[in-house]
């Protein structure tokens, strides 16, 4: 029985995009159409939107901050351990930190 050629996937390889990406998005409009009155319509409340998340981005940023200056922990620190906390991998990450924390103490430099 004659050996299978093994083939490498190309970066490129439908397979591989396949992968990465299993669906094509699908069209956010019909090609040829604009409906400008739509923008029209929401174009205050996204503005609106747009500045609040700017907003609420800025007092995070300086809450996060304080908080760290108040502490004593770095900021990196504290934006790494709000993140945690949101994220329903919590005790994954308390666990790969006390791991860490671990490596530091008993092996050092």
């Amino acid at each position: 029985m004659p050996r299978r050629k093994k083939t490498r996937l190309s970066p490129k390889s439908s397979r591989t995009q396949n992968l990465l990406d299993p669906a094509p998005p699908p069209p956010l409009a019909v090609p040829g159409v604009v409906r400008l009155e739509t923008v029209k319509v929401r174009i205050d409340h996204l503005v609106q939107l747009k500045r609040s998340a700017t907003d609420a981005a800025t007092e995070y940023a300086e809450a996060v901050a304080k908080t760290a200056e108040d502490s004593g922990c770095r900021p990196g620190v504290v934006k790494r351990f709000v993140s945690a906390r949101l994220s329903e991998k919590f005790n994954d990450r308390k666990e790969e930190a006390q791991q860490l924390s671990l490596l530091f103490e008993e092996v050092g430099e």
